[in-house]
């Protein structure tokens, strides 16, 4: 899971306009088009985008790491199984249980499940 912060303290509605993230209550929708991306030989998260409905095309893309973040040891056999990151956000300090459970309670948690891209 890749936790957000706003960028400013009123920013919440200005960051999260335009993604297309349903609020995240009990269950988590998968959308194809959001894909992560990982360099294998680095090991390291590369980028994070949203392609076209064709999946042909990058349509938006939210962040590029440039040369990257470093995956730790003992997370990337997660990686390597191509399983869904769950992207999420608002959401303020430490992704605890009880931050999380505080945002979806509030109904400002928006979520959504990736493809993983490992090139």
């Amino acid at each position: 899971m890749l936790t957000m912060e706003p960028r400013s303290p009123a920013g919440e509605a200005d960051d999260w306009a335009g993604l297309g993230w349903p609020v995240w209550d009990d269950v988590l929708e998968r959308d194809p088009r959001w894909v992560v991306a990982f360099d294998a030989t680095t090991r390291r998260l590369t980028q994070i985008v949203r392609l076209n409905d064709a999946q042909n095309a990058v349509e938006k893309e939210l962040f590029d790491f440039g040369a990257g973040i470093p995956v730790p040891d003992s997370l990337w056999p997660l990686v390597e199984q191509q399983r869904p990151v769950v992207l999420c956000g608002p959401l303020r300090g430490e992704p605890t249980t009880k931050n999380l459970s505080s945002a979806k309670q509030a109904g400002t948690l928006r979520g959504i499940a990736t493809r993983t891209l490992i090139t």
